[in-house]
């Protein structure tokens, strides 16, 4: 009952640390409390994030007509030289990304480089001769592998913008945010009752036009609104690969004019979007798109004028320690682990 309880509010845990507990909590003074809040109230948390190769399925089985787009095709029976004719046949499409390689190769009497993906069928084959499969099944002519194994959730630094390597999409490759959003201790108490009452809004709609919550208002909400652009305007978060300022500059007149409740649901799609992993958001209610604050950049990413600096970060499993390789050297010999400063 006391579970139950707690799941529909009918139990509140805000007197819960009033007592003492011997040689455990005390309340004297509020010192284990103060204790407590003081450590939850720092923002320099070192934190890591483990990358690793895909093991999961290695395509979809539904059979593609020719037509069909597909981020990846696999033949339906490579062995057959008839049931290989894919623009006769179909294919199976999705093939499921097992790791990354850095390669380095002359197009246009031009060198480039691109981040190219391993899946998990061609694995075996990759792993046997790099620079060969590269250049069969991709189609780069004489090309240079120089880092054989790039695993999913690796650190990667874009003009000094931390993100981790989490897919592709076709040409591109999508990242998640490894840099994390700070706000002030009162916006970030706001943004809870924000969360309680999109929340709680879903499961009642009575709440909706109740606006039960009266800590919540239109002139809040703007300052939060004002106080993420801002963060995305001045801080490191500038450098990502899209420009998301600009989004909510031209959106900010459409927010002021919303009801409470989209206020809120669109700030709730914001912060969301903005989550140290691959979450996007909804940002339609002020003239976006849904599954806007996507990370993403060309696999192709050199040469590139765009690009000032991009690095990979190796870090140790406490995070206390880095490596970092620049991926934009000039001599790709140069293209190794170096003790970040």
């Amino acid at each position: 009952n006391f579970i139950k309880g707690l799941r529909n509010g009918s139990y509140s845990m805000n007197r819960m640390f009033d007592y003492p507990i011997e040689n455990a909590w005390v309340t004297n003074n509020f010192e284990s409390l103060n204790t407590v809040k003081a450590v939850m109230a720092k923002n320099n948390i070192q934190t890591t994030r483990l990358s690793f190769e895909k093991h999961e399925k290695l395509f979809d089985v539904q059979i593609l007509k020719k037509n069909n787009k597909s981020t990846g095709s696999i033949k339906i029976k490579s062995s057959n030289p008839i049931l290989s004719q894919q623009e006769k046949y179909g294919y199976y499409g999705n093939a499921r990304v097992t790791y990354f390689c850095l390669c380095e190769y002359v197009k246009k009497k031009k060198l480039c480089r691109s981040i190219e993906a391993i899946t998990s069928c061609g694995k075996l084959e990759y792993e046997k001769n790099p620079e060969k499969y590269i250049e069969e099944v991709l189609g780069f002519k004489n090309p240079k592998v120089l880092i054989k194994k790039i695993k999913v959730q690796s650190i990667f630094e874009y003009n000094g913008f931390r993100m981790m390597l989490t897919g592709k999409t076709n040409d591109r490759l999508q990242f998640g945010f490894a840099t994390q959003l700070i706000l002030s201790a009162e916006d970030e108490g706001y943004i809870k009752q924000i969360s309680n009452f999109v929340e709680k809004s879903k499961k009642d709609k009575n709440l909706i036009k109740a606006e039960k919550f009266t800590i919540i208002s239109k002139e809040k909400n703007l300052i939060i609104y004002d106080n993420i652009l801002q963060k995305l305007k001045n801080t490191i978060f500038k450098e990502t690969p899209q420009d998301y300022c600009s989004k909510l500059e031209n959106g900010r007149d459409v927010f002021m004019q919303l009801s409470l409740f989209n206020q809120c649901y669109v700030l709730s799609q914001i912060l969301g979007g903005l989550h140290c992993d691959t979450s996007t958001c909804d940002l339609s209610l002020i003239n976006g798109i849904k599954g806007d604050f996507g990370l993403r950049i060309s696999k192709n990413y050199y040469p590139n004028k765009d690009i000032k600096s991009f690095k990979i970060i190796y870090q140790s499993v406490t995070g206390l320690f880095e490596q970092e390789v620049d991926l934009l050297c000039e001599d790709s010999k140069n293209m190794k682990p170096r003790k970040r400063k």
